[in-house]
């Protein structure tokens, strides 16, 4: 296999995996019983990492991608977000 057969490869592996990784918030978001707002909020954070990965690997194969790349960025807002709500903090009754 050569470089750029590899470097292809992993370009349309990453949004792979996050069509992956959406099927499960999919599951969880879509499933019964009660949400929290943190769930919506890793929803978003899964959507905006499928659109940076995406874009990455269009810009790549096109060969006009040039770093420093701002979509990563933004897509952990919501991850980080996540994280400081109170219902992630503390363990909630069953």
């Amino acid at each position: 296999m050569t470089s750029g057969n590899l470097t292809t490869l992993v370009s349309v592996a990453y949004p792979l995996g996050d069509l992956m990784l959406i099927m499960v918030g999919a599951r969880l978001v879509l499933g019964a019983g009660p949400r929290s707002p943190s769930l919506y909020l890793i929803a978003g954070y899964l959507g905006c990492g499928l659109y940076a990965d995406t874009a990455y690997t269009i810009q790549s194969l096109d060969g006009t991608y040039q770093p420093p790349a701002t979509t990563w960025t933004p897509s952990g807002s919501p991850a980080a977000t996540c994280s400081r709500r109170p219902c992630c903090t503390r363990r909630q009754p069953r």
